[in-house]
């Protein structure tokens, strides 16, 4: 439900049926499959091996007890007692592992009896709930078809859900259930000779593997607090004990820390919910947020350094204020455009990444500026960089300032001094190597070499985007070694069964009217034949038994509710169709009723073919006579695959919307706030080829547009703008009088902070990397992609088209004309 949108029509279906319907609670299914890997398994030894596994699990202390409470419990054969209901082929043999053994000798005998059409209490067999890929004879005098080929069995056993309890009773069985299987898959691996595989999966089962990732992946977060400890010290380190900030450099790293901490506590405060999603946010946060620290801290290491430290910052935050100012908003309006978003994990997840954006902001002009200014402190009073509590020795103090003929040592020359300060003053190495690509910029060949590859890498990108596809694969959320991911895959290989299986509920209707049941069959066989994913009606359906067994003279002069009483006081009918019917307990009416269609042809490798099922139910629904003009339909059809498929049918205009607005946010804001009007010229377009950059990067590393994808994306609007507008911002701030000289005095200055922010970005996301999901990796390679295609486009692209057309004359900002 994460992915669905908000107020869609089959979160409301979903609610009335959970919680108003009527229906009983839906038991909570464990499946289980036993294939040997493609070959055929009908015989004899298939049965005993789903006995093996049934009786495993039946013999656990906690089984009886908790199937004596089920609702539509089935009575156990040997024991006479209430259990959960099972489906399996061991139903031919009242799930009798003795009966079985009393009656099958040969593989013949087990052949035989599999192939009949209804088991021993006449109940009708559903050959594809229980046998996977099946194929009979050919021989057409034969009574009843002779099964010749199958590739699995199934099990599928339904444990109680009545209320809370019983659900915990329910979902720790689960826990118990797993280990006990687990043990005969592992043994049946090393049984030598043995071909038959066990897959499994129960309700927790998704919910356990995903958390078992996100529980894997938490060492990650530690490793990124390292990783950028360790990078933002050697970044903050001179070779000077003194002047060395490599402590200051930790504090920026604390900075961003305390600002994650501050905005999500905040959060949990108000209620947001914390998603899996959500836990992508500190990988990004520490490499973003790291960007303005670097921007004020190089600005204020530009500055006179004799000057008063109050008297730097005040300078410095003159001169970068605006610029992480702007950026910071932005960012912000970035995010909360994805607030408007109508998918429950994106609107969250930028519920959280907004309010950090504000809080790493106010830290960096608060908390880590005074952190500048005791570390001035600490270097007056000559203490170590590293070693506060140490002062350094008097020889080291000498290079560090104070007086330069200390008592009782040799006056040093005045060549000596200058040497040392020269020394210390020395540019930093990346201020040096931006200097130095800045005069390549201004080459006229590497102009035009750098407009014509970032042109054909726009052409080429756009026509990349343009392959896109939407698409999404459970099994990408979950470990490398997941059973989960095994059983899919199985099922997948081995069944012809799908996931989707539309419950079609009848309701708010009188039921007994003999025109409201023609409209229930007319519904039905235009489902059939309008939604291409249905081949064949419901395989057991109520109204068509009930009609049939209403069709005597006695049964005729009876009313409907006498009817309906005799109807399910029948053994087969009562299994059957018991649990598909709500009645009035006081007038026996039926409120409500379902019954089960199939979408065999449903594509799961195709978004089209899944949003088309989705579309062409509905479409079907919606012309039904008694839906017209009802918000609340009387005939509807649910399936929690729908779930995902409205977010396929929404996600292209979700993304284009979120994409659009976010950009005319961005660009609004810099026309408002930037010191000349032709700012946003640059920010508007340049976000835009960025954008779809991305897009076709995604597609050339074979990123599909799934719910990963689509977080990714609209989290980047909301930090590519800081390549673009730092670097525009700088250069119409620039007192230089030409366009070469403003780019040149850019780059060397927002430039190298711009770029060592970039590089704290990358180290910031590498460590997922090493993630054990196919989530977090794919973060890790749009993230990646945004940076350096940020950097490839603010640090070059820009400054050669600002070279080219950029404005001469800036005006100046209002507060200080």
């Amino acid at each position: 439900e994460l992915f669905t949108p908000i107020g869609s029509r089959s979160l409301s279906h979903f609610d009335w049926a959970d919680k108003e319907s009527g229906f009983l609670k839906t038991p909570r299914q464990m499946e289980f499959m036993i294939h040997a890997d493609g070959n055929n398994v009908l015989g004899q030894e298939g049965p005993k091996r789903v006995f093996q596994v049934l009786n495993a699990i039946r013999n656990l202390e906690d089984y009886s007890p908790l199937c004596s409470k089920s609702m539509f419990g089935r009575v156990d054969y040997e024991t006479g007692q209430t259990t959960c209901p099972i489906d399996s082929v061991t139903q031919h043999w009242n799930h009798s592992l003795a009966y079985f053994q009393s009656n099958v000798f040969s593989d013949e005998d087990a052949i035989q009896t599999m192939s009949k059409p209804k088991y021993l209490d006449q109940e009708p067999v559903d050959i594809v709930r229980i046998i996977g890929n099946t194929q009979y004879n050919n021989i057409q005098n034969q009574d009843e078809p002779l099964l010749t080929s199958a590739t699995s069995y199934k099990i599928s056993i339904y444990l109680p859900r009545i209320n809370d309890q019983v659900n915990q009773e329910s979902e720790d069985l689960e826990e118990k259930v797993l280990e006990a299987v687990h043990d005969i898959r592992d043994a049946w691996k090393n049984e030598e000779g043995n071909e038959f595989r066990l897959d499994f999966f129960v309700v927790r089962s998704f919910a356990d593997e995903f958390n078992r990732a996100i529980v894997g992946d938490l060492p990650l977060v530690p490793l990124v607090f390292t990783v950028m400890s360790i990078f933002c010290v050697i970044y903050f380190s001179k070779k000077d004990k003194v002047k060395s900030r490599g402590m200051l450099g930790l504090g920026a790293v604390v900075t961003v820390l305390l600002s994650l901490l501050t905005s999500y506590g905040l959060m949990f405060i108000i209620g947001v919910p914390l998603t899996s999603m959500t836990q992508i946010l500190p990988f990004i946060m520490f490499g973003i947020g790291l960007d303005d620290i670097f921007i004020i801290f190089g600005e204020y290491e530009r500055l006179d350094p004799n000057k008063n430290a109050v008297d730097r910052i005040q300078e410095t935050i003159a001169k970068t204020g605006i610029s992480v100012f702007l950026t910071t908003l932005t960012s912000v309006l970035a995010f909360a455009s994805g607030c408007l978003s109508t998918v429950p994990v994106v609107r969250w997840l930028c519920l959280y990444a907004f309010p950090t954006i504000i809080t790493i902001f106010l830290y960096s002009i608060t908390f880590f500026v005074a952190l500048i200014v005791l570390d001035e402190q600490r270097m007056k009073n000559n203490r170590n960089g590293c070693f506060i509590c140490c002062k350094v020795g008097v020889s080291q103090g000498e290079k560090s300032g104070g007086d330069r003929s200390p008592e009782g040592g040799r006056e040093e020359s005045q060549d000596e001094m200058h040497d040392d300060d020269q020394q210390v003053n020395k540019p930093p190495l990346v201020d040096r190597f931006m200097h130095w690509c800045s005069k390549k910029l201004m080459q006229k060949w590497v102009q035009v070499v750098v407009l014509f590859v970032a042109a054909g890498m726009l052409a080429g990108l756009a026509h990349s985007a343009t392959l896109l596809e939407v698409h999404f694969n459970f099994v990408d959320v979950l470990p490398s070694d997941s059973y989960v991911a095994d059983f899919i895959y199985a099922g997948d290989d081995y069944t012809e069964s799908t996931l989707a299986v539309p419950n079609v509920f009848f309701r708010f209707e009188n039921q007994s009217d003999p025109d409201i049941q023609n409209s229930m069959e007319s519904y039905i066989d235009q489902l059939v034949q309008y939604v291409d994913a249905i081949e064949v009606g419901p395989s057991s359906f109520w109204l068509t038994d009930f009609k049939n067994f209403t069709n005597t003279t006695s049964m005729k002069k009876k009313s409907f509710s006498e009817q309906m009483d005799e109807f399910l006081k029948d053994s087969v009918f009562s299994v059957v169709h018991g649990p598909n019917i709500v009645r009035d307990e006081k007038f026996g009416n039926i409120t409500a009723s379902r019954c089960e269609v199939n979408m065999g042809k449903v594509d799961f490798t195709n978004v089209d073919s899944q949003v088309t099922a989705l579309e062409s139910q509905r479409s079907v629904s919606a012309q039904q006579p008694l839906n017209e003009g009802r918000s609340d339909w009387s005939f509807i059809t649910l399936s929690f695959m729908y779930f995902i498929w409205e977010f396929y049918a929404v996600v292209e205009d979700e993304l284009i919307s979120s994409t659009v607005l976010g950009i005319v946010m961005v660009t609004l804001a810099s026309l408002i706030f930037m010191p000349h009007w032709s700012g946003f010229l640059y920010v508007g377009p340049f976000i835009a080829v960025l954008y779809i950059d991305l897009m076709g990067v995604l597609q050339l590393a074979q990123i599909d547009i799934g719910p990963v994808p689509y977080v990714g994306l609209v989290m980047s609007i909301g930090l590519m703008v800081d390549y673009i507008v730092h670097m525009v911002l700088r250069f119409l701030e620039s007192k230089e009088t030409s366009r070469e000289a403003k780019v040149i005095d850019t780059l060397c200055s927002m430039g190298a902070s711009v770029f060592i922010g970039g590089v704290s970005t990358l180290l910031g996301v590498i460590p997922l990397s090493f993630s054990s999901t196919d989530v977090f990796f794919t973060i890790f390679v749009i993230f990646c992609s945004l940076v350096v295609l940020g950097m490839f486009h603010g640090l070059v692209v820009l400054p050669v088209v600002l070279s080219i057309i950029g404005p001469v004359e800036s005006e100046p900002r209002k507060s200080e004309s």
